[in-house]
């Protein structure tokens, strides 16, 4: 049974990002947290067929709201989210004006949210234990210098290439609310031994990739976490990453800084 009560927010500056870290799998909602759940929430939650998948869902959904209450100042039942055109999750106000941007990310019974008071930001949480064709999704969504890449790499290595680019066009995509509008073969990533980003855009795309600033983190249990957020909206090492356990209690997991983005040594054509 979870004991999210006991979650205290950490403050929040101007400038800074903060992002929380949790196994859904490890936190049983109790009965009386589910009255935390809007009726739109609790009504899809009857819909689902599948026990882990209630589980889940009630889990995250309850998290959410413990959190980002705290951070506003709001009893959790009372928060209200709406949706944007690409499916986005926001919080509503009457002005519309949010007093918090967020960005929400699911993976294999993992939840990570990402929370900014001055700009919005985009995360994305992913595992190298995930089923997917990686060499479809490449050939689909990777620029011909990403592709060349992951296949240069040592098959021990190609995993970690893949998530790392795929976790940055995703972070990207979310930041900026064009979903897979965004032609994803058309912007490419790189990131060296040193950390050091690099992000570049074909030729006549609509991506300005020095708007953009980013942070990237391999985390435990074979995940990758990337942060995007407008270049210059967040100070520098003013990312700070917890994780969140079922007893409500909390440790800080990373700090890490944004970097500024440069353009490929190589083209991405």
């Amino acid at each position: 049974m979870d004991d999210w009560t006991r979650f205290t927010a950490q403050p929040l500056s101007g400038g800074g990002v903060h992002v929380w870290l949790s196994s859904l799998d490890a936190c049983v909602p109790c009965p009386d947290s589910l009255s935390l759940l809007s009726g739109e929430e609790r009504t899809r939650l009857a819909g689902m067929g599948n026990a882990l998948q209630r589980q889940r869902f009630s889990a995250g959904r309850v998290l959410m709201r413990r959190i980002i209450g705290q951070y506003v100042d709001q009893a959790a039942q009372d928060l209200q989210f709406v949706r944007g055109d690409n499916g986005k999750v926001e919080l509503a106000t009457a002005d519309g004006r949010a007093p918090l941007h967020l960005s929400l990310s699911h993976c294999d019974g993992h939840i990570g949210l990402a929370l900014c008071r001055d700009a919005i930001v985009g995360l994305d949480l992913e595992t190298t234990v995930r089923r997917c064709n990686r060499d479809m999704v490449a050939d689909r969504f990777f620029t011909a210098y990403e592709r060349a890449t992951l296949c240069g790499a040592q098959p021990h290595e190609q995993a970690r290439h893949f998530f790392l680019s795929w976790t940055l066009k995703e972070a990207y995509i979310k930041a900026t609310g064009e979903g897979f509008r965004t032609h994803l073969d058309q912007i490419g990533f790189s990131v060296n031994r040193t950390g050091c980003i690099r992000f570049d855009a074909l030729p006549g795309g609509d991506c300005d990739q020095r708007r953009w600033s980013f942070a990237h983190l391999e985390l435990p249990d074979a995940m990758f976490m990337a942060l995007c957020s407008p270049m210059g909206a967040i100070r520098k090492s003013a990312v700070r990453v917890h994780q969140m356990g079922p007893d409500g209690g909390a440790h800080l997991l990373h700090a890490l800084r944004y970097c500024q983005t440069q353009p490929f040594m190589a083209p991405v054509a």
